[in-house]
């Protein structure tokens, strides 16, 4: 009886798992990319396994991401000691999250709806459509599938306690929302998607009244307001704590100038076609256009007024309010990636719109059942035209997972879309580098030099090819000019004292390490190498010196380890360099 009352549910949640692993189960073949993702797979903070020192490590801001997310890298630790390197394992991880959280999102909508078809439908889109292929498939995209596993998991237990309102209920959201905050602080938007909910399809706010099987208590605005006031208390104590630990353990400095970047929002407008019609999706997209401040504001001003005339529209008892709640939804979970990409002069990605597509979602399946009830005789036409555009949205998400094998194909595919696209070029090359294909890896580093020659890092980044091509006079040309555009940039320094010291210009190579290291002191390596250039001068206390300042910013570092033992040994052989 239960099975039979249940069986519609149940057949639309093995409907979704099974399309997800048709579109994905390739992916248990991929490898890593090499963008984001060799923070994990390279880092003896990772793979030599769980300790509670370095699970009191996570719970820091490291140099890679101004933010606190301490549960996706110890998620990553127990990945690393259960799977090793069998990335394959870690890739079904992802699967496993992102087919989780489009069930999750079925159950919380049927919940709170009583709809089952248009609930199924959202879930489809969410786990069919090309703009999540990236998180899924991307290790690094873990924080972002975690994050959205624990905000459907919190909505689900808000859900519970609206019904039947008690503090025991109550109190049982917060842990799922602290540990989704712990993922990645966008989830801060909760209480704001908390109210738009609260609006339609909980009927605690509005015209309309609740649906008989899902009647909850309705509230006035100062009930509404007050449970959300503890959710917005602790994401200010997790801010307030993440700068503490930015100004005392972090390299990110607080004095890092900010600026506002019209373009970004521009971007994120033209970007917003590719959720209708997902073409050219890629990695990296080129950097944001330039706009006029004039520009941008007018784009936020048609936004407000379109945001503006559905909030009027709630008037009206007959109004879809799965439109507002959708729209709002949209808007409010986009509202970080906003602001990112105004301040930070970065493109829009994919991932970044993982959680706010939700938002367009629902009003997409709501509305197309609201159509197919209104015209009945229509149904088998809408329901073969539903069938026919998740099957296409299946094949692209499969295609476009397919570029996704590995950094070569993933860059190649972007270079593709765009010859000129500067981080695309500049990644393929180093793609190229670290399998060993130094010839390749100096073709596009020369694209990227002629794509941007005032850039320090394309300049460098040819130089090190050149290097390893024994081109030792062009190398150091190149060195010259990225120093020359950029004197504060520790890398093109390193990289040249490097190339100095292997052809025993060793006064000169510790001249540019120490520069290296005035610029940036947490450079481990860098000690290292000035370690080695010490020791071949014969100046032993400062050799052993820089080793222990090597290990003291990176106690993991084992080159260092090895070449301080050599020293404190009295062996004869040379220290090593990375």
């Amino acid at each position: 009886m239960i099975m039979r009352r249940y069986l519609p549910e149940t057949l639309i949640c093995l409907l979704i798992v099974i399309t997800i692993c048709l579109v994905y189960y390739q992916i248990n073949d991929f490898s890593y990319i090499l963008y984001d993702d060799i923070l994990a797979v390279d880092n003896p903070y990772m793979v030599n396994g769980i300790t509670p020192e370095k699970i009191t490590r996570a719970f820091g801001v490291h140099d890679h991401v101004p933010y606190m997310s301490p549960v996706p890298l110890i998620i990553a630790m127990a990945q690393w000691e259960f799977a090793g390197d069998d990335y394959g394992m870690h890739h079904l991880f992802s699967l496993f999250l992102h087919a989780s959280t489009a069930i999750m999102l079925f159950l919380f909508l049927r919940s709170a709806t009583g709809k089952k078809w248009e609930s199924g439908l959202c879930a489809a889109l969410f786990a069919l459509h090309p703009i999540n292929v990236e998180p899924v498939v991307w290790l690094t995209g873990v924080s972002g599938l975690l994050e959205a596993f624990f905000l459907i998991f919190t909505l689900l237990f808000y859900h519970h306690y609206i019904v039947k309102p008690s503090l025991k209920r109550y109190f049982l959201i917060f842990p799922t929302f602290i540990l989704g905050l712990l993922c990645k602080p966008t989830i801060a938007v909760l209480p704001l998607l908390m109210i738009c909910l609260d609006y339609w399809p909980f009927h605690r706010i509005g015209p309309t009244q609740p649906i008989d099987r899902n009647t909850v208590l309705r509230a006035d605005w100062f009930r509404l307001i007050l449970e959300k006031i503890p959710f917005i208390f602790i994401v200010i104590l997790q801010f307030l704590f993440r700068e503490l630990l930015i100004n005392k353990r972090s390299s990110f400095s607080k004095n890092t100038p900010i600026h506002f970047h019209p373009g970004g929002i521009i971007d994120f407008v033209l970007y917003m076609k590719k959720i209708v019609y997902p073409a050219e999706l890629t990695i990296c997209y080129p950097q944001p256009p330039v706009a006029s401040l004039g520009t941008a504001f007018g784009v936020l001003g048609i936004l407000a007024l379109i945001t503006c005339l559905l909030l009027r529209a709630t008037r009206f008892k007959k109004f879809p309010g799965y439109i507002i709640t959708g729209w709002i939804w949209f808007l409010a979970a986009c509202l970080p990636v906003l602001i990112m990409v105004s301040f930070s002069d970065r493109p829009v990605a994919d991932r970044h719109l993982y959680i706010p597509l939700i938002g367009i979602f629902i009003i997409i399946s709501f509305g197309m059942g609201n159509l197919i009830r209104s015209v009945p005789y229509g149904r088998p036409i809408f329901l073969s035209m539903i069938t026919l555009f998740l099957t296409m949205l299946a094949i692209i998400s499969y295609t476009q997972t397919t570029h996704w094998m590995d950094s070569i194909t993933i860059f190649s595919h972007a270079v593709s879309l765009d010859p000129d696209n500067k981080r695309a070029l500049s990644n393929l090359g180093d793609a190229f580098l670290e399998n060993g294909e130094i010839n390749k890896a100096a073709q596009y580093y020369q694209e990227l030099v002629r794509v941007d020659p005032q850039s320090a890092l394309a300049h460098t980044k040819l130089a090190k090819a050149l290097a390893l091509q024994k081109n030792a006079e062009k190398a150091a040309a190149h060195y010259k000019k990225a120093l020359i555009l950029s004197p504060e940039y520790e890398f093109a320094q390193h990289n040249y004292a490097d190339l100095l010291m292997e052809n025993g210009h060793i006064d000169e190579a510790i001249q540019h390490y120490r520069k290296a290291l005035a610029i940036n002191p947490n450079l481990f390596r860098t000690h290292n190498n000035l370690a080695t250039a010490f020791l071949k001068k014969g100046n032993v206390s400062m050799a052993v010196f820089h080793l222990k300042q090597a290990l003291k910013i990176n106690p993991d570092y084992k080159t260092a380890r090895v070449n301080l033992r050599i020293i404190t040994q009295k062996t004869p052989p040379s220290p090593a360099t990375p």
